[in-house]
């Protein structure tokens, strides 16, 4: 079982690759674009769990690879569900989905270091 907040360990060492049903287009869908602001004043009026389901359902999209590639790295609970939330929130600011940054605005997100990233 995972802890709520242990660093995430590949459980083997097979190769990491996509999800077959994972759809890669780059571009934000219009219904994406009005669940992550849905979502964004979710957060701004203090929700933190238990999205509403049009959110979950408009994002779908977008946190299936998100969700499956922290579940092979076996990431934690915690740490997994706060990675997922960084991403969305920093996909509604700069109105793209993941699929379309830069190798810039991706280290923006995530750091170069754990350290970086928890400041």
């Amino acid at each position: 079982m995972k802890a709520d907040s242990a660093a995430p360990c590949p459980r083997t060492t097979a190769e990491w690759r996509p999800g077959e049903a994972w759809d890669c287009q780059p571009g934000l869908r219009s219904t994406e674009k009005e669940a992550l602001k849905r979502l964004s004043d979710y957060f701004a009026g203090g929700g933190k769990s238990n999205w509403p389901l049009i959110v979950r359902a408009g994002l779908a999209r977008l946190i299936l690879p998100l969700r499956e590639t922290l579940d092979w790295m076996n990431a934690a609970k915690a740490p997994a569900n706060a990675a997922v939330h960084d991403i969305l929130v920093e996909m509604h600011r700069l109105g793209k989905s993941y699929w379309d940054w830069t190798q810039e605005e991706w280290l923006d997100v995530m750091c170069t270091s754990e350290g970086a990233f928890r400041t």
